[in-house]
């Protein structure tokens, strides 16, 4: 049984995700510790949490792990599973701390402190290695591009992705980039196609919502054609690429307040042509 437990924080932060099978339960990200105890006040509405055996982490940036510290003084029993490649960033997050603070600006003190997390608590998996949940196996597919240490988690079983943000954001019915500095376009690109090939038919994006496969179709393109816009207008400012792309007949409902706008700002500089 998988529950998806909606978006999560007074600011569109978090799609959370509960896997339940034969008595274990897993939840997917721990979202950042400013939305953790909603996030378990929504799980104990269909278990009691302290089933919940792991978090899977798609990767370490601030929303995707930032509440494991507080999740972890929450509920004991719980370990927190992800790509080997950024599972030190969880024991010792100042790297990361540095590194967010400088890109996120306003959006960091939105998504709340960010803590160590006890070693005896982390699970660092190699690709392709697997963690059981009941009679669940959810693997961890490597899909660098977003970040050096990006993953999904595949529930082969069901067919469903969890790909984090390796595949961009679903807003509404559309995509959106999730392409941070360092992003990399051609890492971003490979690992696209091999989420696909795997032939999942659910993709459950964390932001922010589950689809069918056929998004895979609309992911590259997508990223292709904004960053196209990027390069044409290159001399705007930030605010008036926005401006442009919300334009755009598929984007005129997107959300509008100070929060989204920063955050989709963020997600359009990595892409290649940004201030090329």
């Amino acid at each position: 049984m998988i529950i998806d437990l909606g978006t999560m924080g007074t600011e569109p932060i978090l799609n959370g995700y509960l896997i339940v099978s034969e008595g274990e339960a897993a939840i997917v990200e721990t979202g950042p510790s400013s939305v953790t105890e909603e996030y378990i006040n929504r799980v104990s509405k269909h278990i009691d949490p302290v089933r919940i055996s792991y978090a899977l982490i798609s990767h370490v940036h601030v929303d995707h792990s930032g509440g494991a510290w507080k999740l972890s003084d929450m509920l004991p029993g719980v370990k927190f599973a992800l790509y080997e490649k950024g599972a030190r960033h969880l024991i010792d997050p100042a790297k990361l701390i540095e590194a967010s603070t400088k890109t996120l600006g306003d959006i960091y003190q939105v998504w709340g402190e960010v803590r160590p997390v006890s070693a005896d608590r982390v699970i660092a998996l190699n690709d392709g290695q697997a963690i059981r949940i009941g009679n669940y196996e959810l693997e961890l597919i490597a899909a660098p591009g977003h970040a050096s240490h990006s993953s999904a988690w595949y529930l082969k079983d069901e067919g469903v992705m969890f790909p984090g943000d390796s595949m961009g954001m679903l807003i509404g019915s559309n995509i959106w980039p999730a392409a941070p500095p360092p992003f990399n376009m051609e890492m971003f690109k490979q690992s696209v196609e091999r989420l696909k090939k795997m032939d999942p038919t659910t993709v459950c994006f964390p932001h922010f919502g589950c689809t069918g496969a056929g998004i895979f179709d609309d992911v590259v393109s997508t990223y292709m054609e904004l960053n196209e816009i990027l390069r044409v207008h290159c001399k705007a400012s930030d605010d008036q690429i926005l401006h442009e792309i919300l334009s755009m007949d598929r984007y005129r409902e997107m959300p509008r307040n100070y929060y989204f706008r920063e955050f989709l700002k963020l997600n359009l500089r990595g892409l290649p042509d940004y201030r090329a």
